[in-house]
């Protein structure tokens, strides 16, 4: 029998580290939207998939069932899950299937590597059995929404310079730009069959009046099309109802032509925003404004616009494929476990060079995704490539991203 406590020791410990990760990032930038995977036996795989000692790689049986769909050339047991290295004889779709169906109630597998070279996990229990087990509150939900509506609307209306009725024009389309990106995220993992909890906003007296939101999925994707589609869901969503509130609410605010071209951030919103810090700004402002738009202006936000360009960044931030971010999780989808590694270090460079050169919240925001959120969790067939569609949305992704957070030279 195998043994199960050092998976669960694993399960039972990280779900903190998972609600570090978003008070951290959302203070990192100006708000955040968050996705929390609980760990389960996705994460669990995190450590096992590290290299053990020659002790630990004790030889095992290898069962019928394995030899049917992999040509086995590796057999150990590790911290009670049975490992198999070598390469598939069946597509990774069918070959995960079988296994599924065999192994049944007894345990989960999970596909790592390529056809080639791959890794297959047995994990002792069902994915019910080891998936998080907790009771949805919803008054608790509730709650913490009404309390970010009066947090939120407070500091819209220091913003806005009045009184709360003019601050529910910041704060009214901000949750609903924070509300609809959770639901897409929820939509899409319900649509996967993944469990996943409502959405929990973070109300805060200060700053914006509120850290963003998140939810937490109980149970792991189960391949990279779910991973993918869950991830990308939320930031398209918060996209989709962002972009409009952005563009009208610019078409209330004042475009004003310093003496000199102001091509950098402020310090406060009362400096406004340099219409050239942004490629997507910069067009919507001539839209908004056609013909009265010059290099260096700047755009006092109003309070709608405020929300709206909040709501754009949050979602170019969070879509950064790197770690835990929606965009590390929608990468890991796109290209799998196998060159993950290789784009974090990548984008780790870029963020850093970037905060150097253009913004330096980069710097802070590569290092609270490091410290806190630095892995992505694989789905538990990791082997199974998504389709063609899946790869041009995340192209349009990668295209909001780049728009929103590169500045425009002209």
């Amino acid at each position: 029998m195998l043994n199960t406590q050092a998976i669960h020791r694993t399960v039972g410990g990280s779900f903190l580290s998972g609600s570090l990760a978003i008070v951290g990032l959302t203070t990192g930038a100006m708000a955040g939207s968050w996705i929390v995977i609980a760990p389960l036996c996705a994460l669990a795989l995190l450590s096992l998939i590290q290299p053990k000692s020659a002790d630990s790689r004790m030889r095992c049986d290898i069962p019928g069932y394995i030899l049917e769909v992999m040509e086995v050339r590796g057999a150990y047991e590790s911290n009670g899950a049975l490992v198999f290295t070598g390469g598939l004889k069946v597509e990774p779709e069918l070959a995960f299937q079988m296994l599924k169906r065999e192994l049944h109630e007894t345990g989960t597998p999970l596909l790592q590597g390529t056809v080639d070279n791959t890794i297959l996990f047995i994990v002792p229990g069902s994915l019910e059995h080891l998936r998080t087990r907790k009771k949805d509150r919803p008054v608790i939900n509730i709650l913490l929404a009404v309390l970010t509506l009066l947090t939120t609307t407070s500091m819209g209306a220091v913003i806005a310079g009045g009184d709360w009725r003019s601050g529910l024009f910041y704060s009214l389309p901000l949750l609903t730009i924070l509300g609809l990106h959770e639901a897409g995220h929820f939509v899409a993992a319900r649509l996967h069959k993944i469990d996943v909890t409502p959405p929990f906003f973070i109300p805060v007296p200060f700053g914006l009046g509120t850290f963003g939101a998140f939810i937490q999925l109980r149970s792991p994707a189960v391949d990279r099309k779910g991973l993918f589609d869950v991830a990308i869901a939320g930031p398209l969503a918060g996209f989709c109802a962002a972009l409009p509130i952005l563009l009208t609410g610019l078409a209330g605010s004042e475009i004003v032509h310093p003496s000199h071209p102001v091509t950098q951030f402020g310090t406060s919103f009362q400096e406004g925003v340099p219409i050239s810090a942004s490629i997507l700004l910069s067009a919507l402002c001539h839209i908004a404004h056609p013909g009265t738009i010059q290099f260096g202006d700047v755009v006092h936000l109003s309070p709608l616009a405020y929300a709206g360009w909040i709501g754009v960044w949050i979602t170019a931030l969070n879509l950064i494929p790197i770690g835990q971010l929606d965009g590390g999780h929608a990468a890991h989808g796109l290209l799998g476990g196998r060159y993950i590694n290789l784009l974090n270090s990548l984008t780790y460079t870029i963020l850093i060079l970037g905060s150097l050169f253009y913004w330096p919240g980069f710097l802070t925001w590569a290092l609270l995704v490091y410290l806190v959120a630095g892995k992505s969790v694989p789905p538990l067939n990791d082997v199974s490539p998504v389709d063609s569609k899946r790869i041009e949305i995340g192209l349009i992704a990668l295209a909001i991203l780049v728009l929103t957070l590169c500045p425009s030279w002209r």
